[in-house]
C-alpha cells in the first residue's frame, strides 16, 4: 500500500498558470474597484501573500533537501518524494519571486 504523487510536471505546468490567472481574474478599473471595496467588507491583500508564500518555499525546499541528503539510507520510493519536492518548491519559488517581482518591481 504506497501513497500516491501527482505528476510532477502538472505541478510544475500549473503552478504558474494558476498564479498569473488569479492575479489578472478580478482586474476592474479603479472607480469600479473603488466602489466595490465599499460594498463588500471582505477584501483581498496581495502584499499579505509574499511572505507567506516565501516560508513556504523555504519549508519545501529544507524538506526537499533532506529527502536528497537521506534518500540512500531510506530507500528508492524517496526518491520519487525528493523530485516532487523538488518540482514543488520550484513552483512556489516562481509563484513567489512572479509576486514580489510584480508587487515591489
Amino acid at each position: 500500500m504506497g501513497v500516491k504523487i501527482m505528476n510532477p510536471k502538472i505541478t510544475l505546468i500549473m503552478g504558474p498558470i494558476l498564479l498569473i490567472w488569479l492575479l489578472t481574474a478580478n482586474q476592474a478599473p479603479a472607480a469600479d474597484q473603488a466602489e466595490n471595496e465599499q460594498h463588500t467588507s471582505v477584501s483581498f491583500n496581495w502584499f499579505a501573500m509574499v511572505k507567506p508564500l516565501g516560508i513556504a518555499t523555504l519549508s519545501v525546499l529544507c524538506l526537499t533537501f533532506l529527502a536528497g541528503l537521506f534518500r540512500r539510507k531510506l530507500g528508492r520510493r524517496f526518491r520519487k518524494l525528493h523530485i516532487a519536492l523538488a518540482i514543488t518548491s520550484v513552483s512556489l519559488g516562481l509563484c513567489h519571486g512572479i509576486l514580489v517581482f510584480i508587487l515591489f518591481g
